[in-house]
C-alpha cells in the first residue's frame, strides 16, 4: 500500500500493487473523491520537493515503486503519475516545481504511445525559459529495475541522453512520411497543424515554425499560415517608407538561388564546403546542381537552366530563381552571402558533434580534447564567448 499525499502533507487516498504477478488489475487506487482526483496528483511531489529543487529538474515515471526504488538510490526527484496518463494539470504542477521536466518511458511500443500523448498534453503548457524532455529506456528496462543494476550514477548518465520534447515532435511527424516529395512534405505539414496549433505564440513556437519550414521547403510565414496562426512577427528597424519587408528564405534554399544566379561560385567550394553539404539531406539539390555546374562548365543561369532540364529538381530550380528573394549581384555581397551560409552548416555540424561528445557518460583523452575543441570553434562561430555550453562529464 502506498499512501497518496496532496502538496500539503495531507494523506487523501492509497495506491495499492498487487504481490501476485497473475492477477489483475496491477495497480488500484482508492476510489475518487472530491479531494482525490487521480489526474490532478502525482505521486511523491510532496515529498521530492527539495529534491527537485536541488536537482534542478524533476523526473515523471509511471509507477509507485519506480518512485521508490529511485529514492532508495538517491534519485529522490521522481515523481508519478496515478495509474492514469499525464494531464495538463500534472503538467502545470510539474513546471512550476522546477524549469526542466524530463518524462521517462519503456522503449516498447507502448511507452512510445504513451510518450505522444504525454507530448500532445504538454504542448499548451509550454513557456519560454522550461524545457521538456524525453527518456526512453532500453527494451525490457524500467526505472527500478535499471537503477537497481546500474546505481545512482548510472541512471543520470542515461537521464543526461534524454531527448527534448521539440526533436520527439519532428520525428514525430517525419517518421511516416517521404519529405522528398511534394505529397509527402504536403502530409508532413497536415500533420502538424492540430499540434502547432496548441502552441503559445512565444519564441518556442516561433523555432517550431522554422524547424517545420526547413523540413518542409516553405517559410516560416507561409507554414503558420497553413497551420492556421498569425504570421511569424520579425522586428526590424524601418529605415524609410520604401522598404519592403520579406520573409527570410530556409538556409538551403538561399544557397540554391546563389548556385542558380551566380554559377560561377561553385569554384570557390572547398572540401571543408562539400563535407559539410553532404552531411544534410535538405541541401541535395544544392548539391546535385553544383555537381551539373562542375560537369558541364555552366557560366550563367540560361545555361544552366539549360542543361539541368532533365535533373529531377529541374523545376525547384526555376521556381527558386523566380522567387521574390533578396539575392546579391555585387560579387563582394556574393561571397559574403556564401560564407553566411556557410558558417550556420558549419555551427549545426559543430553543435552536432559536441552534443554527442555531452551524451557520453565517459570520454578518453582523444575525445575529451576534441570536445575542447569543438566548444572553443561553437564560441567562435555563435560569437557569444561560449553562452549556454554544456561542461562535459
Amino acid at each position: 500500500m502506498f499512501p497518496i499525499v496532496d502538496v500539503r502533507g495531507n494523506v487523501i487516498g492509497f495506491g495499492g500493487r498487487v504481490l501476485d504477478a497473475d492477477n489483475e488489475p496491477k495497480y488500484l487506487n482508492s476510489p475518487e473523491t472530491p479531494v482525490f482526483e487521480k489526474g490532478r496528483e502525482l505521486y511523491g511531489l510532496y515529498q521530492a520537493r527539495r529534491a527537485i529543487r536541488d536537482a534542478g529538474r524533476v523526473l515523471v515515471v509511471e509507477g509507485y515503486m519506480d518512485v521508490v526504488a529511485l529514492a532508495q538510490h538517491e534519485v529522490g526527484y521522481a515523481v508519478a503519475t496515478l495509474g492514469t496518463a499525464t494531464t495538463g494539470i500534472h503538467v502545470q504542477k510539474l513546471l512550476r516545481q522546477s524549469d526542466e521536466v524530463v518524462f521517462c518511458f519503456d522503449g516498447d511500443a507502448a511507452g512510445r504511445r504513451a510518450a505522444r500523448k504525454a507530448l500532445e498534453v504538454n504542448l499548451p503548457e509550454l513557456v519560454d525559459g522550461k524545457q521538456v524532455h524525453f527518456l526512453f529506456l532500453p527494451q525490457s528496462e524500467d526505472p527500478d529495475s535499471y537503477v537497481r543494476a546500474r546505481g545512482k550514477d548510472g541512471f543520470e548518465a542515461l537521464l543526461d541522453k534524454a531527448v527534448p520534447l521539440s526533436r520527439c515532435l519532428i520525428d514525430e511527424l517525419t517518421a511516416a512520411v517521404d519529405l522528398t516529395s511534394a505529397e509527402g512534405r504536403a502530409s508532413f505539414i497536415h500533420s502538424a497543424k492540430p499540434l502547432v496549433a496548441q502552441l503559445q505564440n512565444n519564441t518556442f513556437r516561433v523555432q517550431i515554425l522554422r524547424e517545420l519550414a526547413d523540413k518542409s521547403r516553405l517559410t516560416p510565414e507561409e507554414v503558420a499560415g497553413l497551420c492556421g496562426l498569425p504570421a511569424v512577427e520579425r522586428k526590424r528597424p524601418v529605415p524609410g517608407p520604401k522598404t519592403s519587408v520579406r520573409s527570410s528564405p530556409p538556409l538551403w534554399r538561399k544557397l540554391l538561388r546563389l548556385l542558380v544566379d551566380a554559377p560561377h561560385v561553385v569554384e570557390t567550394l572547398t572540401a571543408h564546403h562539400r563535407q559539410l553539404l553532404a552531411g544534410n539531406t535538405d541541401f541535395a539539390p544544392a548539391v546535385a546542381l553544383a555537381g551539373e555546374v562542375e560537369a558541364k562548365g555552366i557560366t550563367s543561369t540560361a545555361a544552366l537552366f539549360e542543361a539541368t532540364r532533365e535533373s529531377p529538381y529541374a523545376e525547384l530550380y526555376k521556381e527558386v530563381a523566380t522567387e521574390n528573394m533578396e539575392s546579391p549581384t555585387h560579387p563582394e555581397e556574393v561571397r559574403t552571402e556564401l560564407e553566411g551560409v556557410f558558417a550556420h552548416l558549419e555551427e549545426w555540424s559543430v553543435e552536432e558533434e559536441y552534443e554527442q561528445l555531452v551524451s557520453k557518460p565517459e570520454k578518453n583523452a582523444a575525445e575529451r580534447l576534441r570536445f575542447q575543441q569543438l566548444s572553443r570553434r561553437l564560441s567562435e562561430l555563435r560569437g557569444a564567448g561560449g553562452v549556454g555550453l554544456r561542461s562535459p562529464r
